[in-house]
């Protein structure tokens, strides 16, 4: 806006630009009031049902281990469980209802691994036999698998008279009466299909097999720590690549009273293969150096300025998002058409990715020196422009003032053909976390979020691979319970290379089909 001559009107075209800027002005602040109206909703009623003590729709409901979640070996009949007006008495582990089909696995007794120190001379006695069942769901019905493994009496070669159970089983966790099959479905169904607990509750009850939503919580924590081996593996595979991206949201866990906000991050590996999911306390520079201290490459991230502290010793280079200056300038067209231009310019950069996608990097370098390098330079000459003239700190001057801020971050994309445009391959993630976030609105508490995020970030790398996350699961639960694979072999984009488990290394009758995927 040009200052008005002394003694002289202002003229009808400067009263009109006065008016759009005004009522642009007024737009972005009646925006700005909607959103923290919608925040300050959403956060009056989750403290509504804390308050009236709503059940907790999250992978944590049960903080600890409960009497059905199998602490007692005691069998207990239906008439051990509490009803309306009744009185809770302890109960052991409910047992599978009898309607189930049932198929008994036996073992036989191999002395050199199940009798410690045996005499061959003096034989053995079996006399009797201990029996456990184990929950599977092939279709179209779940069935009951009965282990049963002889109790054995026999001497060793000092005399002494022993019992030992035989048959070599291992269980995923002691006490649980889940098969891999069951845990990988309740994990695919918790993470990958968005459902609430309750809901999966709800169907096994619907298949005649009810499990508590409790057991099923406490499930899912240890499968998670189970696991989490291979998440280290995956974090060294990307932390040790030329480049990664990485993005952070906010999540809500239930604390005694009241819920906090923590910041759940992605990272992903150079070739997009392997992401992993961890969450900090708060979005601060001791965060965000305890996740990427140990990288040193190319950080693909948004312009926050928490990351500033990794980019000071010159091992970490910042790599901006023409994703982020796009939706800036495209926010700015909704009160003021100047942003047209600059979304033009920013559409023939992405024209230029999509003619390069399949290329290799040398080739998508090249390209970009040629067809990219020009664009930038007419962006540059534009945003200068009208940075000069613009003098009101209006959203239209932010998004220009982003744009200069960044200009190195934004242009380093042209140094090497390896490099991303933007960083939407880590933020699209959280659009995927975000439809379960809105399904279970919180966590139950920091055990449970941090299983989850270990069992999500496997389930998405199954997903970028183009692997079945059920079947991988599967298979990966019978691999570290009952052979020495190491973790760096069982990351996502390597398990393919694995040959198929053996029939004595799995958990199950060889017998029976594997449950359905669907």
């Amino acid at each position: 806006m040009t200052p008005e001559r002394e003694g002289s009107a202002p003229s009808y075209e400067e009263l009109t630009e006065r008016l759009k800027r005004a009522q642009a002005r007024i737009l972005e602040l009646e925006r700005m009031l909607m959103r923290q109206a919608a925040q300050d909703r959403a956060g009056q009623a989750v403290k509504r049902e804390l308050q009236q003590g709503q059940p907790l729709l999250d992978l944590a409901e049960g903080h600890a281990p409960t009497q059905d979640q199998g602490d007692d070996e005691e069998e207990a009949d239906e008439s051990s469980y509490p009803t309306p007006g009744r009185k809770k008495r302890r109960a052991g582990r409910r047992k599978f209802p009898a309607h189930l089909p049932r198929t008994t696995k036996e073992y036989d007794v191999q002395p050199e691994r199940d009798l410690p120190d045996y005499d061959p001379a003096k034989g053995f006695k079996i006399i009797g036999y201990d029996t456990c069942e184990e929950l599977r769901l092939p279709r179209p019905q779940p069935e009951v698998i009965i282990h049963k493994r002889p109790v054995v009496l026999y001497t060793t070669r000092d005399g002494e008279t022993r019992l030992a159970t035989a048959g070599g089983m291992v269980k995923v966790f002691p006490k649980c009466a889940a098969s891999p099959e069951v845990l990988g479905r309740i994990a695919v169904d918790r993470l990958h299909n968005h459902l609430t607990l309750y809901r999966i509750e709800r169907g096994f009850a619907e298949l005649g097999c009810p499990v508590a939503r409790s057991t099923l919580c406490q499930w899912m924590i240890w499968l998670g720590k189970l696991l989490q081996p291979i998440v280290r593996a995956q974090e060294r595979e990307i932390l040790g690549g030329f480049k990664c991206h990485a993005d952070d949201t906010e999540m809500r866990v239930l604390a005694p009273g009241v819920s906090d906000r923590v910041r759940v991050w992605v990272l992903i590996g150079a070739d997009g293969r392997e992401r992993v999911f961890k969450y900090t306390e708060a979005r601060t520079s001791a965060a965000v150096r305890s996740i990427l201290g140990a990288f040193a490459g190319h950080l693909q991230v948004d312009a926050c300025g928490t990351y500033d502290v990794l980019y000071e010793d010159g091992r970490i280079i910042e790599v901006g998002c023409w994703s982020h200056v796009l939706r800036k300038f495209e926010e700015v067209l909704a009160v003021d058409s100047r942003a047209q231009p600059m979304l033009r310019m920013i559409r023939e950069l992405y024209a230029v990715e999509a003619f390069g996608e399949g290329l290799r990097a040398e080739e998508r370098q090249v390209l970009r020196q040629l067809a990219s390098r020009p664009v930038l330079a007419r962006i540059r000459a534009w945003v200068r422009e009208q940075r000069g003239a613009e003098f009101l700190e209006s959203s239209f001057k932010k998004a220009l003032n982003y744009v200069v801020n960044q200009w190195t971050a934004l242009t380093r994309f042209l140094e090497d053909g390896r490099l991303s445009i933007d960083n939407n391959v880590a933020e699209s993630e959280f659009h995927v976390l975000g439809v379960g976030r809105r399904n279970y609105l919180f966590w139950g508490s920091r055990e449970g979020l941090a299983s989850g995020l270990v069992l999500f970030g496997l389930i998405r790398s199954c997903v970028a691979n183009g692997l079945d996350p059920y079947e991988y699961l599967v298979d990966v639960i019978q691999r570290v319970v009952n052979t020495e694979t190491p973790a760096r072999l069982l990351i996502p984009s390597r398990w393919k290379e694995l040959p198929p488990l053996s029939e004595e290394a799995t958990l199950t009758a060889p017998s029976v089909e594997n449950a359905g995927t669907g």
